[in-house]
């Protein structure tokens, strides 16, 4: 009597590989056996009678988490201003373009007291301005600044509100308020992007809109 003997080829896979299409299986007296190596690439495996996640599925939801925290973080005043064509423009009552005063040491107010400090503070002509744009996305962020001491070494870090709003598909407008307490003027500037797409990138990101009186509001 022959006995026939049947050969079955097992692929060995990296644990993260995809699933080929055709998988080889071993099939005896009619009985289908998976493959013990595709067992490192099923989604969960049963211990206990409880589901356990395999380590690429794992890892996979890690990497996802971690970029869409990125994705959804408030962009920062740097990024804000990256990707600029030409020189900004003035914007009434914001007399100054740049940044005209020096936030007190270890200043670092919150979101929610920038988006109170602009509820309360921010220019009517300003405000009144963003309203006539339409606008209704924007950004309540910080401006970190090293800050040094005249005729010394020593240099500190303070913090001031920074606010982005966008008023057009390639301008948005930069405002920074002055500190707490302070009676200097805000300042701010009218920003043209080279692209579409980074204003849309970055408004994407935004953690605030505008209502119809100019007002503020996180989201």
């Amino acid at each position: 009597m022959r006995t026939a003997h049947l050969r079955s080829r097992h692929v060995v896979e990296p644990p993260c590989s995809p699933e080929p299409a055709s998988r080889k299986v071993t099939r005896t007296t009619g009985v289908t056996r998976v493959p013990s190596d595709a067992k490192a690439i099923l989604p969960t495996q049963s211990m206990g009678g409880m589901p356990k996640l395999s380590l690429c599925l794992v890892l996979a939801l890690a990497v996802a988490g971690a970029a869409s925290a990125s994705a959804l973080r408030p962009p920062t005043p740097k990024e804000i201003l990256t990707g600029l064509a030409g020189p900004a423009a003035s914007v009434p009552g914001l007399p100054y373009r740049s940044f005209p005063y020096s936030p007190p040491a270890g200043s670092r107010p919150t979101t929610r007291q920038c988006v109170a400090l602009w509820n309360a503070g921010a220019p009517n002509a300003t405000r009144r301005w963003i309203v006539g744009h339409s606008a209704r996305k924007a950004d309540v962020t910080l401006f970190v600044q090293g800050v040094g001491q005249i005729g010394t070494q020593k240099k500190r870090t303070a913090a001031t509100c920074a606010y982005a709003v966008t008023v057009a598909p390639n301008q948005i407008l930069f405002v920074t308020a002055p500190p707490k307490g302070s009676t200097d003027p805000w300042s701010g500037e009218l920003l043209r992007y080279k692209t579409r797409a980074t204003v849309t990138s970055l408004t994407s990101r935004f953690n605030a809109t505008v209502d119809r009186a100019g007002a503020i509001r996180l989201t």
